[in-house]
């Protein structure tokens, strides 16, 4: 009797050649990179508090985007798109890139989701777009659920994401460059800013490395339980390892700078948490 082969040949993931060319495409900006640590301790005790009192689990990845348009829109240089060599566009809406598992052919997978108008939301909004978005259960044709205004291009073009990887590399990387160059085609397709919460699959220390098609990408670790200065006082707090990256030939320093301090200041105050009930 012949016996079954110890291993399995699977074909890649459908969405596999979308994200090798996001990475390549990536590679090609001058993102600077810096490793921040957040103290989030309030802010966790106000999201388990909600759940204590509610038996709802916040969407932290959605409170990152409603605290992120918050910061973009109070610092707009940075929610920029490059538009030809010498230009730049500067958009009012902060429209923000995140990943969300859903399951996907039977297999959990990180899907994108762009968020439209994050700045005009509040954190219910975004929350409960998140939470529709991983509960959908699709074939490899349908991206991204939710609004079409939500919605991520190749789920609003189903047949564009089952020919994808059946493109020659050469012509998909023209499309990419293409992107790189035209900020309005960029916004409409992969939002102005981009979360990568590798977190939320796993508890790591230490900072995710990763490259980035947007002026501004967060790449977002684990959430950390470990000694902190409270005043005079070393007492346990709970730290979040975030990865900022800026595209340095459209944003200079001291305006990164100071976007990521906006940033972490509203992250360690838990901004939008302060009543629970509304959340937001």
């Amino acid at each position: 009797m012949k016996q079954p082969l110890p291993y399995q040949v699977r074909r890649l993931p459908w969405n596999s050649a979308t994200t090798a060319d996001i990475m390549h495409a990536g590679r090609m900006r001058h993102h600077v990179q810096g490793l921040v640590e957040i103290d989030v301790t309030v802010a966790r005790q106000r999201l388990r508090a909600h759940q204590a009192r509610t038996g709802e689990r916040l969407s932290t990845t959605g409170w990152l985007a409603f605290c992120l348009g918050k910061a973009l829109v109070e610092h707009p240089a940075l929610n920029v798109h490059r538009l030809g060599a010498r230009r730049f566009v500067q958009f009012d809406d902060v429209d923000v890139m995140m990943l969300v598992e859903r399951e996907v052919d039977g297999e959990r997978r990180g899907i994108p989701l762009v968020v439209r108008q994050a700045n005009r939301k509040d954190l219910r909004q975004i929350h409960q777009e998140v939470r529709n978005a991983q509960q959908e259960t699709h074939g490899p044709e349908d991206m991204v659920v939710g609004d079409r205004a939500s919605s991520h291009w190749l789920g609003r073009v189903p047949w564009a994401a089952r020919l994808y990887p059946y493109v020659p590399k050469w012509i998909r990387g023209l499309f990419w460059r293409f992107l790189a160059r035209d900020g309005f085609a960029a916004q409409r397709i992969l939002g102005t800013v981009g979360i990568t919460a590798v977190g939320m699959f796993g508890r790591f220390p230490g900072w995710p490395l990763t490259v980035g098609m947007h002026t501004v990408d967060l790449a977002v670790g684990s959430i950390v339980r470990k000694p902190g200065i409270v005043g005079d006082r070393i007492e346990p707090r709970e730290f979040l390892a975030l990865s900022v990256l800026v595209d340095h030939d459209l944003v200079d320093g001291a305006q990164a700078a100071r976007f990521v301090s906006r940033l972490g200041e509203l992250l360690e105050q838990g901004y939008g948490l302060e009543d629970p009930d509304a959340a937001g």
